[in-house]
């Protein structure tokens, strides 16, 4: 006891099983924001949209942004931005804790240098920004939700690139938080310099991708957390004269629908994401 009779309860360790089969929508047919209780999914997006631009540069920004928001499947929901870590207790990550996509070294990227001289392997989040992608697109948000999201974007008027990176840290220890940095960027360009539309593997959107793999580690040092991994995803557009290019870096906090999780929610720990793709969605 402590003074004044006050108990003290002992921290009890809690398992990535007990998150998940709290971290069921009430709705079996439509996500839900994480109610701040229970337990969520946290699902890394990356997305770039270009449209005409209009006479009005506050529409611009409202057209851009909802439009991110529809390609990320978070639309018709209330956005509240939190801040970037995702719990041990009560949150798992869709890609990476959940139809992860199997044996990391096919993915590594290189090498981030952490403060105490140790340097840790950075990892490139494609398929799991794809896993991620499918959980939040297989059924819809109930209207008017709200939805708790690590976010950031970016926006600028062609001709320009637009794009966005976001990484996951992995701490050492599991009982510290998983770590979220998001960084969307834009920068004009003259018309002829404009890249190809396809820039998702060139070596600028690569270096990007290093750069937030390190961020990481200077987080780390930050907070006196040594992070063993860090995973890197993005994209980016080029967006020409006349249009106006969105970069959104976001993190939605969610329950998934009870019709896409299998009747043991914990059976996702080991589930591939092709499994649970072809068993829910009807797709190999």
């Amino acid at each position: 006891m402590m003074p004044g009779g006050t108990a003290v309860i002992p921290d009890r360790a809690v398992t990535p099983a007990d998150v998940i089969r709290r971290a069921v929508s009430p709705h079996p047919g439509h996500h839900v924001g994480y109610p701040l209780h229970g337990g969520y999914i946290a699902a890394p997006v990356v997305i770039t949209d270009v449209q005409p631009a209009s006479p009005d540069e506050a529409l611009d920004a409202i057209y851009g942004f909802d439009a991110c928001e529809a390609l990320a499947g978070i639309g018709l929901v209330n956005l509240f931005t939190i801040s970037s870590f995702c719990g041990p207790d009560d949150g798992l990550i869709a890609g990476i804790d959940i139809l992860a996509p199997g044996d990391a070294a096919r993915f590594r990227l290189g090498f981030a240098d952490r403060h105490d001289g140790q340097r840790i392997p950075a990892y490139a989040m494609d398929e799991a920004l794809d896993a991620s992608a499918a959980l939040l697109h297989s059924r819809a948000f109930r209207d008017g939700s709200f939805l708790p999201c690590a976010m950031k974007q970016a926006r600028i008027a062609g001709p320009a690139v637009a794009g966005a990176v976001l990484a996951v840290g992995v701490p050492q220890d599991p009982r510290r938080a998983r770590l979220f940095m998001e960084a969307p960027f834009a920068f004009p360009c003259r018309t002829r310099d404009l890249p190809g539309r396809q820039m998702t593997r060139s070596a600028f959107l690569r270096d990007r991708l290093m750069r937030v793999a390190a961020s990481v580690t200077r987080i780390g040092r930050q907070r006196g957390v040594l992070y063993q991994e860090a995973w890197a995803g993005g994209t980016a557009v080029p967006v020409p004269a006349g249009m106006i290019g969105t970069s959104l870096a976001a993190v939605p906090y969610f329950q998934p629908a009870g019709e896409i999780m299998p009747a043991d929610p914990a059976d996702l720990l080991t589930m591939t994401y092709a499994q649970w793709r072809s068993r829910f969605c009807g797709s190999p």
